[in-house]
């Protein structure tokens, strides 16, 4: 047995690597985060990688990208196989920069090795793009594991999303590099990026919050009332939204915001203008502003609907006794779960209250951070979401949904059905959280949130930085190529 393993040690140290990355892979993922995994599983399977031949290892790795997805996807042990069947196609996109590091770089570009570890953060990145544009969105973004410790993740606000995970597989490429090669000069350009990254982020969340002099109070709801298990008639809606805006109101809690779930008032088409008018004549006071989740349904056909947020409430900024409605469409259906649903124009409201300007979006809205960056660049102050999970949804979801508010420069509110809500400043702190999973038991819950945002530079620069990735790897690939003809052509 002694001598097995002392002839065997290096092949068993190197499948050792490779559990290791599984673990780890695991538990990055949203369910069982732990934040500092993200810096230990890519430089695993990287390592295994290219120590074992390809019709092995990246077999191996995929498989160990499904588990890790699965496993990590997962909130309850009867959803495991089901998000283990949609991790095998998560998986084939991500094994691609594994697959292109061991068979086309490290054959083939050779005399550019330096560039390596930046060829393989580049096109995982180049892929995140990619897969930014599918139904999902950025969701399976690997940078999201960070979000325990958003609050440190300033980087997002200059660079956004894709620049920080750009800087973690960089860096776990140059880790990998390092323990293959022993050479102390491929970490420095990672250990620069990384610190600066680090630095730039503990400074800006931890530096005192300079806008927070002024407060708004917020309650938010899901409405129990609504949430039954009996259908309501159109006349028991209309009580139940008074309801909620009478709690909101009264002197106990005298809230600034009253911000609803998505889809907490179902209304037939017919009865818009009626439930509207009703709104505007028995919901509205001074110094509140109401965001209902409103789901509007086809009189002719029940299968089709419109998912909708409504602003409302009496008194802008500059005209105090001014009664305003606007009204949001949401733009991203879940695919299969709001196959009937009838999409918006893409128009995101900014209302000017005496509590800052008010944004609103809803719920898988908020995973395509191109469409928030709108938010950003009309100067919002809040970002409210209306949303709605499920039991499966992991429990990081409303957190890793708070990276819009740090690119943004906005403080943001989830309100959710079934999940966490959530409400953080502009810098990712949170202020409120909590479980609203059992509607029979939901109370109303009350917080304090800033009522101005920060200017953030990302929401101007997202599409640029984010079209610069592939344009950038296909430079180095080109400039490879070139060097290793030219290289040939001496020879």
């Amino acid at each position: 047995m002694k001598t097995f393993i002392k002839n065997n040690l290096a092949t068993i140290l190197t499948y050792a690597i490779f559990l290791i990355g599984i673990t780890f892979c695991c538990l990055s993922r949203f369910s069982y985060n732990i934040f500092f995994s993200v810096f230990i599983y890519p430089t695993c399977f990287l390592i295994f990688s290219r120590r074992t031949n390809a019709k092995i290892g990246l077999p191996l790795i995929y498989c160990g990208l499904v588990i890790g997805w699965g496993v990590g996807l997962s909130n309850a042990l009867e959803s495991v196989i089901i998000d283990i069947g949609v991790s095998f196609a998560i998986a084939i996109v991500y094994l691609m920069p594994f697959l292109v590091d061991k068979l086309v770089v490290c054959n083939f570009f050779k005399t550019s090795k330096w560039l390596q570890p930046l060829m393989f953060a580049l096109l995982w990145v180049t892929i995140d793009v990619i897969i930014s544009f599918q139904p999902f969105g950025n969701v399976s973004s690997i940078a999201y594991s960070l979000c325990q410790v958003l609050h440190l993740c300033g980087i997002l606000s200059l660079f956004g999303l894709n620049f920080l995970t750009l800087i973690i597989i960089y860096f776990d490429a140059c880790i990998a590099d390092f323990i293959e090669n022993r050479k102390i000069k491929k970490l420095i350009p990672c250990i620069v990026a990384l610190s600066f990254a680090s630095v730039y982020g503990g400074i800006y969340g931890m530096y005192p919050t300079t806008n927070t002099l002024n407060k708004a109070k917020v309650m938010t709801t899901i409405c129990p009332e609504i949430n039954s298990d009996k259908p309501l008639s159109y006349e028991e809606t209309e009580d139940a939204l008074l309801s909620c805006v009478n709690r909101a109101h009264n002197n106990s809690i005298n809230a600034n915001i009253l911000a609803t779930a998505e889809e907490c008032f179902y209304i037939k088409e017919s009865k818009r203008d009626t439930f509207k008018t009703f709104c505007l004549n028995n919901c509205t006071f001074n110094d509140l502003c109401v965001i209902i989740g409103v789901r509007l349904i086809q009189d002719n056909n029940e299968q089709k609907f419109r998912n909708e947020a409504w602003i409302f409430g009496k008194g802008l900024q500059n005209k105090p006794n001014e009664v305003y409605f606007y009204t949001y469409v949401k733009v991203h259906p879940v695919p299969g779960a709001e196959s009937g649903m009838i999409i918006g124009d893409g128009t995101i409201p900014l209302v000017d209250t005496p509590f800052g300007k008010i944004s609103v979006v809803i719920c898988l809205d908020l995973e395509f951070e191109h469409y928030v960056s709108t938010v950003g660049r009309n100067g919002a102050d809040i970002l409210i979401a209306p949303s709605w999970d499920w039991d499966t949804v992991p429990t990081n979801h409303s957190l890793t949904n708070a990276f819009r508010a740090v690119e943004n420069g906005v403080n943001f509110i989830r309100p959710v059905k079934c999940g966490y809500s959530i409400a953080t400043d502009y810098k990712g702190n949170i202020i409120s959280q909590f479980y609203t999973g059992n509607i029979s038991q939901q109370e109303d819950h009350v917080f304090y949130i800033p009522t101005k945002g920060i200017f953030t530079l990302y929401p101007y620069l997202s599409f640029f930085i984010d079209y610069l990735y592939p344009v950038t790897y296909l430079t180095i690939l080109g400039y490879c190529i070139y060097s290793r003809n030219k290289n040939k052509a001496k020879s």
